[in-house]
């Protein structure tokens, strides 16, 4: 397969090149300050006078009016409201002495004394389901220490079968009652 050649890429727009004037191609040249032979009442602000112009301008003052109005008119309604409510405010009375609700009220300190701390409630720690190693070791020992019990008592050693099989009825029966 062979290079895709591109094409070069002009850095510089082509030279314009200017027209000659032609015969066919006049220009009229106007004096502005001449104006004798012409019409003197020309208005040079004959355009404004157009009626879309002027309708389009009276419409833009008519807005502007009409906005400026509406902010007036809205600051002197909001200055009435405030009146009547300050009439209003001064006209109803303090009903009861205020004095005893403050003296209800909780201070600061009884409030940061009260939430110092996890003594003022009772917490309950949750069970883990896998405890952990030091109380594991903990209730090991514990069993160590019961099975030396059993192994030493003198019933056990006399009838071991016997002992275990009359322990374990009597701790079903136990279960029984806990639960009725």
């Amino acid at each position: 397969m062979g290079k895709v050649k591109r094409g070069r890429q002009k850095f510089h727009t082509p030279a314009v090149k200017e027209k000659k004037p032609t015969s066919s191609d006049k220009v009229e040249v106007v004096d502005m300050m001449d104006t004798e032979g012409k019409d003197s009442s020309i208005n040079m602000f004959s355009s404004l006078s157009d009626p879309n112009t002027n309708i389009f301008k009276v419409r833009l003052f008519n807005r502007f009016v009409h906005n400026f109005d509406i902010l007036e008119l809205g600051g002197i309604e909001a200055a009435k409201k405030e009146a009547q409510e300050r009439k209003k405010k001064q006209q109803t009375p303090v009903v009861g002495d205020i004095g005893l609700l403050g003296e209800a009220l909780p201070t600061l300190d009884l409030l940061l004394k009260g939430s110092t701390g996890p003594e003022s409630r009772d917490i309950q720690q949750k069970t883990r389901s896998i405890p952990k190693e030091k109380n594991r070791k903990k209730q090991m020992l514990q069993d160590i220490a019961l099975f030396q019990q059993v192994f030493k008592h003198p019933t056990y050693q006399e009838n071991p079968t016997g002992t275990i099989s009359e322990h374990l009825h009597n701790k079903l029966k136990q279960d029984e009652e806990m639960d009725t």
